[in-house]
C-alpha cells in the first residue's frame, strides 16, 4: 500500500482528482441526451435500433481489460445520475437486486424476451431493428420507476449488460485504497453504487465488478488515499 501524502501532496492530488472528476461530470452532462435522441429516433427510422448493439458490446468488451467502464458512460446511465438523481429518494439498495440468482434471472429474462420477439421479426431488417428500440424503452422506463422510488442506479445493480461486465471484469484495474484511509465514510457516500472502499483498507484494494470506475470516491476522498494507480 502506498504510503500516506505530506499535507501539500495531499492538496495537490486532491485538486487534480476534483478537476479530472469534473470533466467527466461535463462530458456526462452531454452523453445522456444519446438516449431519448435513440428511443425517439428509432421510432421514427427503425433500424437506429441497432445501435443499442454497440452499447451492449462496448459494455462486455471493454470489461476483459476495463472492467465496467462502459457504464459510467453509457447513456442510460449518465441519464440515471444527471436527470433522475435529483428526483430520487436515494435508499439504501435492496440486496437481492445483487445477487446473482437474480441477476441470472433478469440477464435471461431479458435475452429472453429479446430473442424471441427477433425470432418473430427474422428477415426484416427494419422491424428487428425497432425490436432493439422496445427494448431499449421498456427497461429505461423501468430505471425511471425504479429510481424514483430507490435509487438513481437501482436498474444498473441487474442490468443484464452490466452484470455480465461486472462478471468478467471483477479483477480488472482495482481501485487501490492506501494507508492514508481513515474511514471516514466519504467514498463510501460518493459512490453511485453504493460501494464501501474504505472497508478495504486492510486488504489494500478493491475489486468489486460493480466499480463503474467513475473515480467520485477519489475526488471526495480528504487524504486522497484513494488512486487506480498501484503503488511502485
Amino acid at each position: 500500500m502506498a504510503c500516506e501524502l505530506n499535507p501539500t501532496d495531499v492538496k495537490t492530488t486532491r485538486a487534480a482528482n476534483q478537476a479530472a472528476y469534473d470533466r467527466r461530470r461535463r462530458l456526462k452532462r452531454l452523453l445522456w441526451l444519446a438516449l431519448p435522441l435513440a428511443i425517439i429516433g428509432g421510432f421514427l427510422y427503425q433500424p437506429l435500433g441497432y445501435t443499442v448493439l454497440i452499447c451492449m458490446g462496448a459494455s462486455v468488451g471493454l470489461a476483459f481489460t476495463r472492467g465496467r467502464t462502459w457504464c459510467d458512460f453509457c447513456p442510460r446511465g449518465t441519464f440515471f445520475d444527471v436527470v433522475m438523481k435529483p428526483l430520487s429518494p436515494k435508499r439504501r439498495l435492496p440486496k437481492f437486486l445483487r445477487s446473482t440468482g437474480f441477476r441470472v434471472f433478469a440477464l435471461a429474462f431479458v435475452m429472453g424476451m429479446m430473442a424471441f420477439q427477433l425470432s418473430r421479426v427474422w428477415g426484416d431488417a427494419a422491424a428487428m431493428g425497432f425490436v432493439f428500440v422496445k427494448l431499449l424503452l421498456a427497461t429505461t422506463l423501468l430505471g425511471i420507476v425504479l429510481a424514483v422510488f430507490i435509487h438513481p442506479r437501482t436498474w444498473c445493480t441487474f442490468c443484464p449488460m452490466g452484470s455480465m461486465a461486472s462478471w468478467i471484469g471483477k479483477r480488472k484495474r482495482p481501485l487501490q485504497v492506501s494507508n492514508a484511509c481513515v474511514s471516514c465514510g466519504a467514498c463510501d457516500q460518493a459512490c453511485p453504487m453504493q460501494l464501501s472502499p474504505s472497508s478495504h483498507k486492510e486488504v489494500g484494494q478493491m475489486e468489486h465488478g460493480d466499480c463503474l470506475k467513475c473515480s467520485a470516491c477519489v475526488a471526495k476522498c480528504p487524504k486522497a488515499a484513494l488512486s487506480w494507480d498501484k503503488a511502485a
